[in-house]
């Protein structure tokens, strides 16, 4: 039973107790009233006693929720099958039971659901389980909205076989089967041609720069060729002058900074009633990126604990880094506490140590327009994701003038 803890329903101890009270006294009377008759009926109710204690000593005690780690990632509308499998290793049915737990609303079952709320929801699923076997049932989940969730609050409610009372056994260990629900990308306009490019590792066909770490081979040699270029063991085993040529090497990196928060007239901050159309705005530009294969990186100015004491998803790129976004943007809380703008522009310039392009969004503020001007001067392209009615677009920060 480490599993669960059991509790029964009601007042079996006082039941039990009251019953074998009055077998003794009914025992005690029929001694001086000489009715041996009555001694079958003690011994029935004595005999229900001993077996009833014993039914609620050992109930239960073989049952075990297959607990694997399984993790189900999702965009707002895709279904998945979730196997509940509850295994019995002990000879005593349950039957009638009813399998119950809490998830948030991000996912959704219609068949089980019982009683909905306004974050949470309450699904409790029929289920017996025979004696020495396994009882697997499938709950179909539906993606709702982007976030994250597990099963919580799990509990297994069956009747006593011989009374009337239920027994609860309530699920002690973390139940390891997560919900990642990814932000729906909507589209953003004007992306193409919008980086900095610079020397670093990335691959390309194309580029004004080469990783002299990596010989590609040899051609042959030209006039407007350097001449520390040639090859002389290639020259000398083809008896023509060879150049060395080098991989083509480019650095195309984009920084995203969301700002997820909304200030008032009053200067108060608040989370942005529109986090769900800036965060499907960032993991459209992330997959958009991870198809040309730029690098990127994420910075969203929710306070966490730790260093940095904000979201951020270091630079990468690639299928794997992309995956690593959507689960970084699944799970920002709409109830974290904000840390101030300026402060997570602070530390995005402090950590700016090669030319980047970066793109704004949400709420842009004097102290964003500040080091926009700051970073353009470093020769960094500087852009906000600008919102209207049918989207979006990549607008200029300062002078608000973008190609749509």
């Amino acid at each position: 039973m480490r599993q669960w803890k059991k509790e029964f329903g009601g007042n079996l101890e006082a039941t039990y107790d009251m019953l074998v009270t009055l077998c003794v006294t009914i025992a005690v009377l029929a001694l001086f009233t000489n009715k041996p008759n009555v001694y079958l009926v003690v011994g029935v109710v004595f005999a229900f006693v001993f077996l009833s204690k014993m039914y609620d000593k050992y109930v239960g005690h073989g049952i075990t929720l297959v607990n694997k780690r399984t993790t189900y990632r999702l965009f707002p509308g895709d279904e998945v099958e979730m196997d509940l499998r509850l295994q019995n290793s002990s000879r005593l049915p349950i039957i009638n039971g009813k399998f119950q737990f809490y998830a948030n609303n991000v996912v959704q079952n219609e068949r089980f659901l019982t009683v909905g709320h306004k974050k949470t929801n309450l699904y409790e699923i029929p289920l017996s389980i025979i004696d020495k076997g396994d009882a697997v049932v499938s709950v179909n989940m539906k993606a709702q909205k982007r976030g994250v969730t597990r099963l919580s609050d799990i509990e297994y409610h069956f009747p006593h076989l011989m009374s009337f009372e239920n027994i609860t056994l309530f699920f002690r260990d973390f139940y390891r089967t997560e919900f990642i629900i990814y932000p729906t990308p909507i589209p953003v306009k004007g992306l193409e041609e919008r980086f900095h490019v610079t020397i670093g590792s990335q691959r390309t066909t194309f580029s004004p720069f080469e990783d002299q770490l990596s010989p590609m081979g040899t051609r042959d040699y030209l006039p407007s060729d350097p001449f520390h270029r040639i090859n002389w063991k290639a020259s000398a085993r083809t008896q023509s002058l060879q150049t060395k040529v080098y991989e083509r090497v480019h650095d195309i990196t984009w920084v995203f900074v969301v700002n997820i928060s909304e200030s008032t007239r009053m200067r108060n901050t608040y989370v942005s009633h529109n986090i769900e159309n800036i965060l499907s705005y960032v993991t459209y530009m992330c997959q958009f990126a991870a198809e040309k294969g730029y690098a990127y990186e994420i910075h969203i100015n929710a306070r966490k604990a730790g260093s940095p004491p904000y979201f951020y998803l270091h630079e990468g790129l690639g299928n794997e880094h992309l995956r690593y976004a959507l689960e970084f943007l699944a799970r920002v809380n709409t109830e974290e506490l904000i840390l101030p703008y300026e402060n997570l522009l602070y530390h995005v310039d402090k950590d700016l140590y090669k030319p980047k392009t970066l793109f704004l969004f949400g709420e842009v503020t004097p102290e964003a327009e500040m080091y926009a001007r700051t970073w353009e001067k470093k020769r960094m392209n500087v852009y906000h994701i600008k919102e209207y009615e049918e989207g979006a677009y990549v607008g200029d920060v300062v002078k608000g003038v973008a190609a749509q």
